[in-house]
C-alpha cells in the first residue's frame, strides 16, 4: 500500500499544463475541397457519400456502408474524411 500511494501522490501536486498550440483546427468556414479528402470505402452499398459544411458544421447524410451484415458491425467502412 505505501508504494501505490508515493506513485499516486505525485500527480495531485503536478501543475495543469495548457497549450495554445493545436496540431490541427478547422473552424469550416471555407469550402470542404480545400482542407479535407473524401474517400470512400472501394466497394460500398447505398451511397454515395454526402459531405457538406452548413452553419459551421460537417455533416454526412448518406447511408452508405461496405459491408453486408453481420461484418458491417465489425468492420465500419463506408467514407472517411481525411484533414489534407
Amino acid at each position: 500500500m505505501k508504494i501505490a500511494v508515493a506513485i499516486v501522490i505525485p500527480f495531485f501536486i503536478l501543475p495543469k499544463v495548457y497549450s495554445q498550440n493545436f496540431i490541427f483546427s478547422d473552424d469550416f468556414n471555407q469550402l470542404l475541397q480545400l482542407n479535407w479528402t473524401v474517400v470512400n470505402a472501394e466497394s460500398t452499398y447505398s451511397g454515395p457519400s454526402n459531405w457538406f459544411i452548413k452553419n459551421g458544421e460537417l455533416k454526412q447524410t448518406s447511408n452508405i456502408w461496405a459491408y453486408p451484415e453481420p461484418e458491417e458491425y465489425i468492420y465500419q467502412l463506408g467514407t472517411n474524411l481525411y484533414a489534407v
